[in-house]
């Protein structure tokens, strides 16, 4: 609902920020190794933070969704409908909580290209390239921001 839907982007904001301090706090050293550098770092901050998301709020709504249909309609069934009728719902809930379950694990897992590129197979989906490009060129941007700081040459560009 609406207010799941707020406390998620207040929660990605205070992540996103919160993460951000932290990278400020590190030494220069720290961004010397590959492993950390502002492509790799931001990557994390865009992917990382989204999935916490995922998997708080957007799984929330569906199992209060969920909840709140089984709910209703048990009532309903239970009292408009015969008793019959109930049992066989209450003979499917097992089969619901298995979809539910399948379709938890399908929005909090890793996608097939991240699996991939983790394995070191090459990537070929426009959308995990592009992704590729925009942390490589953000790098490529910080990278020559500490060039030119670290030659005070910040007054001539």
């Amino acid at each position: 609902g609406y207010f799941n839907g707020e406390a998620g982007a207040s929660l990605t904001a205070k992540l996103r920020q919160r993460g951000f301090g932290a990278l400020l706090r590190q030494d220069i050293g720290f961004f010397d190794v590959e492993a950390n550098s502002a492509s790799e770092l931001t990557a994390f901050l865009a992917d990382k933070v989204d999935k916490v998301k995922t998997i708080t709020t957007e799984q929330l709504d569906l199992v209060a969704q969920l909840v709140g249909g089984l709910g209703s309609v048990l009532v309903i069934i239970l009292w408009k409908c015969s008793w019959q009728l109930f049992l066989v719902w209450c003979a499917i809930l097992p089969v619901l909580g298995l979809i539910m379950g399948m379709q938890t694990l399908f929005m909090s897992g890793t996608s097939a290209d991240e699996k991939k590129a983790a394995q070191g197979k090459k990537v070929t989906s426009r959308r995990f390239v592009a992704k590729a490009s925009a942390s490589k060129a953000i790098g490529e941007a910080v990278l020559g921001i500490r060039t030119v700081a670290s030659f005070n040459l910040e007054q001539h560009f």
